[in-house]
């Protein structure tokens, strides 16, 4: 094999990692992996809920990542996702979706805007019944 640098001029940059990287590195380089393919809705929302501490260690590095990736994507989601949060009500119901696994995927955070112009008031019988087998 030829070992030889194609130029001599310039110089040779390597990066090397370690095999014990700290938890919040190790989520970083998924997440960068990850935004190759730009993440659904309900996949925003379920991320930005972990990072506030939804059932769990909140990491607000992370969820604020989130915020800006989503406000990269389309600020009118933003703004309709931090409309949600303000009521907790429908914060809520939207956090059932939490507890079932692909259920998120069918969210759309550019529709929610309608749900507060037509002043739905089923929220209560959304979250009600999520305890209902």
């Amino acid at each position: 094999y030829d070992l030889s640098f194609p130029n001599p001029e310039k110089p040779l940059i390597l990066f090397l990692f370690t095999l014990d990287l700290n938890q919040e590195l190790k989520t970083t380089l998924i997440e960068e992996y990850s935004a190759e393919k730009e993440p659904d809705d309900g996949e925003i929302y379920c991320k930005i809920r972990e990072y506030q501490g939804y059932r769990g260690a909140g990491n607000p590095y992370f969820e604020k990542r989130w915020w800006a990736r989503l406000a990269a994507i389309s600020n009118h989601k933003k703004e309709n996702l931090e409309q949600v949060f303000r009521h907790t009500d429908y914060r809520a119901a939207f956090d059932v979706q939490l507890d079932v696994p692909g259920l998120a995927g069918g969210m759309r955070l550019s529709t929610t805007h309608t749900m507060f112009a037509d002043r739905c008031d089923e929220v209560g019988f959304i979250h009600s019944s999520s305890s209902i087998y």
